[in-house]
């Protein structure tokens, strides 16, 4: 993840980059990386991951299914 060089929150940021990836590179239904994968490729903590996961949540990008983890959301691509 590039070096903060805005006032905007770091979950944001992730959250923002997340969304592209998503629209670009993911298909409705397919399992989203975990928060630890999201830890160790963006070089971000738990905490950031879990703010960007919420943001893309309430956008409704990620739902979640109970014990099984974060699914791309059909909402999110249209």
């Amino acid at each position: 993840m590039p070096a903060k060089t805005t006032g905007e929150p770091a979950g944001q940021r992730l959250a923002r980059a997340l969304r592209r990836r998503i629209v670009d590179e993911l298909s409705e239904g397919d399992q989203f990386p975990s928060s630890a994968q999201l830890q160790v490729e963006y070089g971000v903590s738990s905490a950031v991951v879990r703010d960007a996961i919420k943001i893309l949540k309430a956008e409704g990008f990620v739902v979640s299914q109970q014990g099984k983890g974060e699914f791309v959301a059909a909402i999110g691509l249209s």
